[in-house]
């Protein structure tokens, strides 16, 4: 019977060599603090009639912090818009599209790169194994 503790398996994962420094790095400039800090920057720098450009490409671009970009995005958008005086709800629903909008899509890279190069790097692979062998 063979032993298939996760731990143990791990190293057949596709993405587990490349995904995890990222991930790890990401998750230090995220709990450090600068991702959170450099949105607040690029929404405090705008101009009022620019604000549902910036909180689309904010939220497209947060994309980088994964899941905790629905959790900073929009509370922040609609701070933004009730300081500029628009409604704050309209921030807030932007917000939350723009980065469910741009969940994957990035700019910069992502953990889910890693993990998608990993997947793709392996289904490559067995592609070319299966086609050179002989029929």
């Amino acid at each position: 019977m063979a032993d298939h503790h996760p731990r143990r398996e791990l190293h057949r994962l596709p993405a587990a060599g490349d995904g995890a420094p990222i991930l790890l790095a990401i998750g230090i400039s995220q709990h450090s603090g600068p991702l959170a800090a450099a949105i607040r920057k690029l929404f405090g720098s705008s101009p009022s009639w620019m604000l549902p450009y910036v909180v689309g490409f904010v939220g497209v671009v947060s994309s980088i912090m994964a899941d905790s970009a629905f959790v900073v995005v929009p509370p922040l958008a609609a701070l933004v818009f009730k300081a500029a005086g628009r409604h704050p709800v309209a921030g807030l629903l932007g917000g939350f599209a723009a980065a469910g909008a741009g969940y994957s899509t990035n700019i910069f890279p992502t953990s889910l790169d890693a993990l998608f190069a990993g997947i793709t790097t392996s289904v490559m692979d067995a592609r070319r194994r299966t086609s050179s062998s002989p029929p």
